[in-house]
């Protein structure tokens, strides 16, 4: 009898750290049964007499579609906190196809707003987007177009590696 109080004890305590675990954050099931996931969304931070990319943590259901939800909270960002947001307000996913490694991304009109932030505004854009789609192994290339049309920045040219 003994031995079974510290048997007991040892799991009542694994019992209480995966509950403390789930209920604070842990994997959540969403209702596919499979588990929500953390995704990184860049944003920008001040810092020493520059402006750089920090990042952000948002929660996302289960599903196919992760690197555009993934975008899209990056997009949703700007609507609400214009200021930290490394992509122009009003943004929104047209279109994300997966082929080969490469995700083919049409943006909306707005993201032209992007030539008019300067080299350092269009860096930050730039790699918020491959910020946002480095999270996921099976995106290696990127192509990016506005209204189907293969977008270029004024300071960078095509954007393309991941």
């Amino acid at each position: 009898m003994r031995r079974a109080i510290p048997i007991i004890a040892v799991l009542a305590a694994v019992g209480a750290v995966a509950l403390g675990y789930l209920s604070a954050g842990g994997p959540r099931s969403g209702p596919s049964g499979a588990p929500d996931q953390n995704v990184l969304v860049p944003k920008l931070q001040a810092g020493n007499n520059d402006v750089h990319l920090g990042a952000g943590t948002v929660r996302i259901g289960p599903g196919a579609d992760r690197p555009a939800r993934a975008l899209e909270a990056l997009f949703a960002q700007a609507q609400t906190s214009p200021d930290v947001s490394p992509v122009p307000k009003g943004v929104r996913l047209q279109e994300l196809r997966l082929e080969n490694g490469v995700a083919k991304i049409d943006l909306s009109t707005e993201f032209r707003g992007v030539n008019e932030m300067g080299n350092t505004g269009e860096s930050n854009a730039q790699n918020a987007l491959r910020k946002s789609l480095s999270q996921y192994p099976s995106v290696k290339f990127m192509t990016i177009s506005v209204d189907g049309k293969l977008f270029e920045g004024q300071h960078s040219g095509e954007w393309s590696e991941v």
